[in-house]
């Protein structure tokens, strides 16, 4: 039974089938928010690409995002209460998604693709100076969205648009506190992080400059949003040589982004 359905999968990907791509830069304001503790924002500069194999009938994709050379800023305090204003904060972020999903081709000249799939997101976040510490953040996502090339009946000009949900099913966050605390243990704190949601748009326009390759440029915005996490635990040795206990959990956090993306396609 599984090869039959296989075998359907791979005659209704393969029918008619063609690659299609797109490759581009985006320059974005970033934001991450624990709502009432702290905040990273700033610009962030982004490349992007993402290859789709579409037939007939369905296709798949396979994206990628890079986040680089980030312009963020800290507005929060230290494990002891005292103020930081504009700290540097060097935040890195990838995503990678993997879609499987149905074309859409309501009429001439609209080209959609419909899908869900499989993603992962890897933030690693590092706050300068003293009390500043490590923290990396792992998403494990299940995207579900369409996307679409519409020719609008004007020549060589198409809209381009679509929106995708995604559910964390989910998170890791590995929390490195030895950095700002000396001699804790655990120095490295991991905590999970699930139930949780994402949702992002774009919409932009397509101009074919010839039968295979295209230029393109988009308002894209993404958006995060990622509950309490499960409780760590840490030990550490007070002045009197007394063990004491302290429980941690990485707040609940939002993460906003926009931006403008241009880029060629084929």
């Amino acid at each position: 039974m599984f090869k039959r359905v296989l075998y359907l999968c791979l005659f209704c990907i393969s029918a008619n089938a063609k690659f299609i791509g797109d490759a581009g830069y985006g320059y974005n304001f970033y934001r991450y928010e624990e709502p009432g503790l702290m905040k990273i924002d700033g610009m962030l500069h982004t490349i992007f690409t993402k290859l789709a194999y579409v037939g007939d009938i369905a296709g798949v994709e396979v994206s990628y995002l890079q986040a680089f050379n980030a312009n963020l800023k800290y507005n929060g305090s230290t494990q002891g209460g005292t103020p930081l204003i504009n700290i540097p904060s060097k935040d890195d972020f990838f995503n990678i998604d993997f879609k499987l999903g149905a074309r859409l081709g309501l009429y001439d000249n609209y080209n959609g693709f419909g899908y869900f799939g499989i993603g992962y997101r890897y933030l690693d976040n590092r706050v300068s100076g003293s009390g500043g510490y490590r923290r990396e953040q792992l998403y494990y996502y299940i995207p579900i969205g369409f996307s679409v090339s519409d020719g609008m009946s004007l020549g060589g000009l198409f809209a381009r648009y679509g929106i995708e949900f995604r559910y964390m099913f989910l998170g890791v966050n590995r929390t490195h506190i030895g950095d700002a605390i000396p001699n804790i243990n655990p120095s490295v704190l991991t905590m999970e992080q699930k139930n949780s949601f994402g949702l992002k748009v774009h919409a932009g326009f397509d101009h074919f400059i010839s039968d295979y390759f295209k230029l393109f440029t988009q308002f894209s915005a993404d958006y995060w949003y990622v509950r309490e996490s499960s409780t760590g635990i840490t030990t550490q040795k007070n002045n009197n040589s007394h063990i004491i206990k302290q429980a941690w959990i990485e707040p609940r956090n939002t993460t906003f982004q926009f931006g403008i993306e241009v880029g060629l396609g084929f």
